[in-house]
């Protein structure tokens, strides 16, 4: 395995004639994602005052986790593979979850490095996690 495999790791995945390089994403759409995870996730979960988490499962919840499912997806395949949503379309079913399995697994391999980096950071570790349970209005 190159040097550059392990700092920027690609997998490629043949779909036809063209092969779809699949990457870790860059920091900054990282950052992105998280943003539109917390906001999805604030439609279903409430923190009361208290500070304990309360389950909003409601059909408008329910409907907008869908509408967000989708979006998630398609953020994390286009900034994974850097083509656009409507290039994943057409293609079947078993090719296109073979992407998204590529990208979820280089992606959440990076999550994971970003949070293990939380123990240097004990007390504010769980700040920063109740901020991203908790969406920004704008």
């Amino acid at each position: 395995m190159k040097d550059s495999e392990i700092l920027n790791p690609i997998r490629e995945i043949k779909v036809g004639e063209k092969t779809v390089a699949v990457r870790e994403m860059c920091w900054g759409d990282m950052l992105e994602f998280f943003r539109k995870i917390s906001a999805h996730a604030g439609k279903l979960f409430t923190v009361d005052g208290a500070g304990k988490v309360k389950t909003d499962l409601t059909l408008e919840g329910l409907t907008g986790m869908i509408t967000g499912v989708e979006e998630l997806t398609n953020f994390l395949i286009v900034k994974s593979t850097g083509e656009t949503a409507e290039s994943f379309g057409g293609l079947p079913m078993g090719t296109a979850a073979e992407i998204l399995d590529a990208a979820l697994d280089l992606n959440t391999t990076a999550i994971k490095k970003v949070l293990a980096l939380g123990r240097h950071f004990k007390g504010v570790g769980a700040g920063a996690a109740i901020t991203l349970a908790r969406p920004t209005t704008s």
